[in-house]
């Protein structure tokens, strides 16, 4: 380690004071230290001072430049290193030209001062090293000192002659480019010169010989070198010359740099990437102040790094959060913990407060504390999502305490029906509508009104009792199973009455039809975003699977170290009241979580880590979560449950974990979890209820063998257990092309690993579709593997297609029935339909107005009655209906089918601007095999919205024409009815003889007729034009503003426009009407020689005068109609100006101009002015 690393550098900045002490905080790094004097550049004595290490000035100081500062300099020490502050390339050009050791920008951002730092500590170390070598000698007179110089030092030392042979070469030059100093000495240079660079390299030792130029600085080169195995890297060379008996020697000294720019280019992409992280990240200095923010910090904050940076972090925390922040810090350096995460509130520039998490961790270097290191998100949302889900799962709390059955009679004697209010409720009716035996069967599911009518038939005949299930469809729509008991009452042998009780079971179905539907469970989980949604769904499809109601999940909370209770039965809650939340080291729970392993216990009394000894739960089942938490299954039953349960927990808290994990933004799924699913047996309970394809497989001799396949893979792939079992599953389903890709899949997975992959395979018709493919060992010797396909084809496809309808709205090029019938196309391709078609319904009538694909048979302008139609069927309903197949829908005898032929059907109804138009349809000739998906339902509902906005907005361009046609019958009656007598008027005043001493009157009278002919004309450009604008178009602003000057009076008033205010997308005429006002505004109200001028803003242009201006409270009222301050005024061009503003969809702002006067700033793109002063204008 040289003596430099050790002593601060000494950096003398000529300059601004101010400039000099943001300069020292930028520079300061870990490397070295730096002490930064100052003086001015007329003060330049302690250049003579032998501790100054390097200069830094200013390109274009006050009194002087910096090239004058260098020439200076370099009468004093011409090796001393000098760095000049540039603005423009030019600069930068000149100050390199002329000899300066490195330029650097005009404003150091604090990010970039590490950067600075080692670029001057390199320059100082390299003048250094040039120093020690200053005195020149023959190698033949000090050999032996230079050659213990050499021979020790760690870099390379090299001496070449006139011709390029190697003189002279050191023991580190094989370290560092391969080649022994024997097999150097006597051979050319070139064999460590880049063949690129031989020529160059020649031709500058050849001119430095002739004419004794140097291109390069020879105090500090850096070159790229070649090694002898053929590959380059950078090197730093220091240049000296000496001459031995009349020939010229150069030695270099050589050091590599690969290690200085490979952390250079490290510290580059650090930055990069903190600068693109969504976080706020920032580092403060031992003392607690910032000493780097990102840019995410500043769009949290409002401050601005250069605002920050060398302030307190009291600037964006109030006391008790500092407070709060300073004794977390000292914990974590008492304890040593590393770091950790704390909730607070900042405060923002403008005064906000944001509920924040801050991930912070303390900078040790060599055992001391240096400062933090942390990151802020905002939690805001978080906070309210938590909220919300803690009110929800409250309410679905008390509504699974509510009981659900009801009792009725009915009554054969008196003919009447009577029920409970529960059978009301469970009805959906209020307690005022009437119930029969006629009405009430009209609730009940036509599939089951002959079961039910048939059971009353008996009671009644036979005195049988029943009970039954059925389906019913409640007043508001909803089907609902419910429970029918009825015992009948007899007297003298005959039937008179029957009561019964009447029951929702929908829930009780739906728990019989859980286990059937776990795989629905495992689609769910990889579809919600929070954890508390995944706790959520483990409870409820526990239940459902193992029927055993006391079930729980904790997650691990990392602020106190404990379980948590997320999610609990109402059963549960009911029996142990208010769950625990489980510290550290105590109870079964803690126990499963920090060993990772499940476990299930006869009776949980008898072991001494419970919880709780007095717990009324006996068996008990843990499953961890991975690092995540804990399920808890219990029973009031002592040896409740068996291997069989724990495989179905483990395999649901499998994929649960999985899901936690996404929500997380994880990517990396937990081996110890899967790795606890190891017997072949629980995977048998679940392997038939995996809706998606799914095959055990052994690995022999380095193949997969299919040893058995689900329903789902038959279904998908086309291949049952006969045909696949003891087959190769690569031959069965990977295509040819993806032979190497299953290959690698495989070692993975026969190395016992988890996999989660998308992949293409192969089904047995020879169609390729894209799968999810997941797997889990089964047995620890990782022969045995369970592998479970999801195909994603028709999701990627839906992507797509949805993707083209988008482009489709957005495309401004096709527009009217051109877009419709686009869109029309683009279903019936996604569709696979015959036939596309927009319908238009009229009073009971039925017209095709546009058509797609059914090969001429249904053509534009066709009609029938829609009762003749199964389109009837669609009318009132709320979304698409779709028939896959005419005939098992029963509609094969509608009139339409026949006529047409269409045997599936999907079609949406329309309704413009509120009231009924017609509907959309996709039709085909042959029924589908399947049903219509919900992605499919799903695209013609979005296809339906776009078309409905499209015919709104045509009716709203025809609704403008009306209005223009009503606003142009209003302007001619204004130009005829007002302008003829006003003509009459002038003409009158012109032959009117009147004494001399009274024609000053007729002056008046002439300019009152002026006035209302201007009042005129702006009424008619109200009139004829008012919001209305033409075709928009790119337009130069500078000349419209020519033209608009050009037709104005302006006397002697002045036009400036300031240098180009470039181009606006704009009606061109409308846009002159707008500058032509303003001018006149100006002029009359100005001075005679009033200045007007134009100039661009960051978000559009402004137009100012010189003129008195308009006052603050007069600002709002200057764009209404008729305001005026001067009695020549119509009141109306300010108007005028804010209706055009408004139509292009500006806005317009009034405010104080440079010299005094009026300033009217217009936005182009509203959204960007926001926060202006001013008062903005957004039109009449």
């Amino acid at each position: 380690m040289s003596e430099t690393e050790h002593v601060p550098i000494e950096v003398l900045y000529v300059g601004d004071p101010e400039a000099a002490a943001r300069t020292r905080r930028a520079i300061e790094s870990d490397r070295r230290a730096f002490e930064v004097r100052t003086a001015t550049d007329d003060d330049l004595t302690r250049l003579t001072e032998s501790s100054i290490d390097c200069i830094l000035g200013e390109h274009d100081p006050p009194e002087t430049d910096g090239l004058a500062l260098l020439d200076r300099v370099r009468e004093v020490d011409a090796a001393l290193p000098v760095f000049l502050r540039v603005d423009d390339e030019d600069a930068v050009e000149t100050a390199i030209s002329a000899g300066v050791t490195d330029v650097l920008p005009a404003e150091i951002e604090p990010r970039r001062g590490a950067l600075l730092g080692t670029r001057i500590a390199d320059a100082v170390e390299a003048r250094e090293h040039v120093a020690r070598r200053k005195e020149p000698c023959a190698l033949g007179t000090a050999d032996a000192r230079f050659r213990s110089l050499a021979e020790n030092a760690a870099f390379s030392v090299i001496t070449i002659d006139e011709d390029n042979v190697v003189q002279y070469a050191n023991e580190a030059v094989e370290a560092m480019f391969g080649y022994a100093p024997e097999e150097m000495v006597g051979d050319s240079l070139d064999k460590i010169v880049p063949d690129r660079l031989e020529q160059p390299h020649f031709e500058a030792v050849s001119r430095y010989l002739r004419e004794g130029d140097r291109r390069l600085d020879w105090d500090w080169t850096e070159l790229p070198a070649s090694h002898r195995d053929g590959h380059e890297f950078p090197v730093g060379i220091s240049f000296g010359e000496y001459v031995e008996d009349g020939s010229h020697l150069f030695t270099g000294v050589i050091r590599d740099i690969t290690e200085r720019k490979r952390h250079q280019r490290d510290l580059e992409q650090y930055e990069a990437i903190i600068e693109a992280m969504d976080d706020a990240v920032y580092v403060l200095d031992g003392r607690g102040r910032f000493e780097f923010v990102n840019g995410a910090f500043t769009e949290l904050t409002g401050y601005e790094a250069a605002s920050v940076v060398g302030e307190g972090v009291d600037c964006i925390k109030d006391p008790e959060t500092t407070a709060m922040f300073e004794r977390v810090l000292g914990e974590m350096l008492s304890t040593g913990i590393d770091e950790t995460t704390v909730e607070f509130e900042i405060r923002t520039e403008d005064g906000e407060r944001i509920p924040c998490e801050d991930h912070l961790a303390p900078r040790i270097d060599d055992g001391e504390f240096n400062g933090v290191v942390g990151a802020i998100r905002d939690v805001s949302e978080r906070r309210e999502r938590q909220r919300e889900l803690d009110r929800k799962t409250d309410l679905l709390e008390h509504t699974q305490r509510m009981a659900t059955v009801g009792g009725w009679e009915l009554d054969l004697v008196e003919e009447t029906l009577r029920c409970t209010d529960e059978v009301y409720r469970i009805h959906g009716l209020s307690f005022e509508d009437e119930l029969n035996r006629e009405s009430v069967l009209g609730y009940y599911h036509p599939e089951d009104v002959p079961t039910i009518e048939e059971a009353i038939e008996r009671a009644i005949k036979d005195g049988d009792p029943f009970d039954i299930e059925a389906r019913i469809t409640t007043a508001d729509g909803n089907v609902r199973w419910v429970r029918v008991a009825g015992k009948p009452h007899q007297e003298s042998g005959e039937t008179v009455l029957i009561r019964g009780a009447f029951q929702d079971v929908t829930e009780q179905k739906r728990h019989e039809r859980m286990l059937a539907a776990l795989h629905d469970a495992t689609r769910e989980l990889m579809a919600v975003r929070t954890p508390e949604d995944v706790a959520d769904i483990v409870v409820e499809t526990v239940v459902d699977v193992l029927d055993h109601p006391l079930v729980g999940v904790h997650y691990h909370d990392p602020d106190t170290d404990g379980l948590v209770p997320i999610a609990l039965t109402p059963a549960a809650e009911e029996m142990i009241g208010r769950p625990p939340t489980f510290e550290a080291g105590s109870g079964l729970a803690w126990e499963a979580f920090e060993t990772g392993e499940a476990a299930v216990y006869d009776d949980v009394r008898t072991t001494s880590e419970v919880y709780n000894h007095e717990t009324p739960i006996r068996s008990g089942m843990y499953v961890p979560l991975g690092d995540h938490g804990v399920v808890l299954v219990g029973s009031t039953a002592v040896g409740e449950f068996d291997e069989s349960d724990l495989g179905l927990v483990q395999v649901l808290a499998a994929n649960a974990e999985v899901a936690i994990d996404r929500s997380d933004r994880e990517q990396a799924l937990r081996e110890h979890q899967l790795g606890l699913a190891r017997e072949r047996d629980r995977f048998a309970a679940l392997f038939d209820y995996i809706p998606d394809p799914a095959v055990t497989v052994d690995f022999r001799d380095g193949d997969l063998i299919v040893t058995s396949v689900n329903d789902g893979f038959e279904e998908v792939f086309g291949y049952d257990a006969e045909t696949a079992v003891g087959r190769s599953l690569n031959d069965l389903i990977v295509p040819p092309d993806r032979r190497e890709e299953a290959a690698e899949i495989d070692r993975t997975a026969m190395a016992g690993e988890q996999i989660t992959a998308e992949v293409h395979r192969r089904t047995a018709d020879g169609d390729v579709h894209e799968f999810l493919f997941r797997n889990v060992p089964i047995d620890s010797e990782g022969t045995e593997a369970f592998g479970i396909y999801t195909d994603v084809s028709e999701h990627r496809r839906h992507e797509e297609y949805r993707r083209r309808l988008y482009e489709l709205w957005s495309d401004t090029d096709t527009v009217g029935d051109g877009r419709i019938g686009r869109a029309l196309e683009l279903g019936r391709e996604y569709l696979d339909a015959d036939g596309a078609f927009l319908t238009r319904l009229e009073d009971d009538r039925h017209r095709i107005l546009e058509v797609r694909g059914s090969d001429g048979n249904v053509r534009p302008d066709e009609e029938w009655s829609l009762p003749e139609s199964y389109c009837q069927e669609t009318i009132g309903r709320d979304g698409p209906v779709a028939v896959p197949n005419v005939v098992d829908a029963e509609w094969d005898d509608d009139p339409v089918a026949g006529r047409f032929g269409f045997d599936s059907y999907v079609t949406s109804e329309l309704a413009v601007n509120g009231e009924r138009y017609g509907l959309v349809c996709f039709a085909s000739r042959a029924p589908r095999e399947s049903d219509f998906t919900n992605l499919e339902l799903a695209f013609v509902d979005l296809l339906v919205r776009g078309v409905t906005s499209e015919l709104e907005r045509r009716n709203h361009e025809r609704e403008l024409e009306r209005q223009n046609e009503r606003l142009e019958g209003f302007a001619s009656l204004i130009s005829h009815d007002l302008r003829n007598p006003l003509t009459v008027a002038s003409g009158y005043l012109e032959v009117l003889d009147v004494p001399e001493e009274q024609r000053e009157f007729l002056g008046k009278v002439q300019s009152a007729h002026d006035r209302m002919e201007r009042i005129i004309e702006d009424v008619l450009t109200l009139a004829r034009q008012g919001k209305a604008i033409g075709e928009t178009r790119s337009v130069s602003l500078a000349e419209v503003v020519e033209d608009a000057w050009e037709n104005v009076e302006t006397a002697e008033a002045r036009l400036v426009v300031d240098g180009d205010p470039g181009c606006v997308a704009a009606d061109g005429s409308r846009l002159e009407e707008v500058f032509e006002n303003l001018f006149r505004n100006a002029i009359e109200h100005g001075s005679e020689g009033v200045t007007c001028r134009v100039g661009a803003t960051p978000d559009g242009f402004y137009v100012e005068d010189d003129g008195p201006g308009v006052p603050a409270e007069d600002r709002e009222a200057v764009f209404e109609y008729g305001h005026t301050t001067t009695e020549s005024g119509t009141g109306l061009g300010l108007s005028i100006v804010s209706t055009i503003v408004e139509a292009h969809g500006w806005t317009v702002t009034v405010t104080d101009g440079t010299d005094g006067g009026a300033r009217f700033e217009f936005s182009v793109h509203p959204s960007s002015t926001e926060g202006d002063p001013g008062t903005r204008h957004s039109g009449a």
